[in-house]
């Protein structure tokens, strides 16, 4: 699936010159040779993926993508295996919780962030270069469209930033006027009684049609920052310490 929809892009790049000096059909028939073409040459002959920007995109997709602190915390449990029930699956867990930052504007400044950080700052040709590099992509392969491929990583981080800033808004809005609650007081006591007696339900939104609560815990890579956003809005309307009797 993402052999296939990288070379699409990449054939769309290639004949979009020819688009006016051919008719559809012919278009038609250039492009899906090209995308045969370059489909093809993304596989070994054993079937294997071997192309760097098709491998890194099914690694982000799959929170399987390199990471340097997900690599120390394997480590960890390999020298220390006592510690493994702590981090049992410690790359999917690094590789998610820098998903859901990355739908945060902004989130390209906090640690760990380098791969999005470094494509939205890369300025000239060079920077691109190290850039592609850091996402585990080798922009000196012979043949290699480099600067279609950092658009589309750049216009795919700018795109979740956009995203995010829209759902924050929203849950902003949802938060505010009580359709949207995050973990709630942290006194444990407290909240079982405002479950029982107040209709509350951490990490949820409330259906405004029906009044019933949907919890949204594990919806990544929102689930985060709707969590964050509803302990907020929780803690700014002064409500931590609230007493339900």
């Amino acid at each position: 699936f993402i052999a296939s929809g990288e070379a699409r892009s990449r054939a769309y790049r290639e004949l979009l010159p020819q688009i006016t000096q051919v008719s559809p059909q012919q278009f038609q028939e250039l492009f899906d040779a090209k995308q045969r073409e370059l489909y093809k040459s993304m596989f070994d002959s054993t079937g294997m993926l071997v192309d760097d920007a098709a491998v890194s995109a099914s690694k982000a997709i799959t929170l399987q993508a390199d990471s340097q602190l997900a690599s120390q915390l394997e480590n960890l449990t390999k020298t220390l295996p006592v510690v493994k029930p702590l981090f049992m699956f410690p790359r999917t867990g690094v590789n998610a919780l820098n998903m859901s930052w990355s739908y945060v504007p902004g989130g390209q400044f906090m640690m760990g962030m380098k791969k999005q950080s470094s494509i939205l700052g890369a300025k000239t040709v060079d920077q691109i270069k190290d850039a592609l590099r850091v996402n585990g992509i080798n922009p000196d392969t012979k043949d290699f469209d480099f600067m279609g491929t950092f658009q589309n990583l750049k216009s795919e981080y700018m795109g979740r930033q956009m995203t995010g800033a829209a759902v924050i808004t929203m849950a902003g809005m949802l938060a505010l006027s009580g359709n949207l609650t995050g973990a709630g007081p942290r006194d444990q006591a407290l909240k079982r009684r405002m479950i029982k007696y107040q209709d509350f339900q951490p990490f949820s939104i409330r259906n405004p049609v029906t009044g019933d609560w949907v919890s949204y815990a594990g919806f990544e890579p929102f689930s985060t920052i709707l969590g964050l956003v509803g302990d907020i809005t929780w803690e700014g309307q002064g409500r931590l310490d609230q007493d339900v009797t």
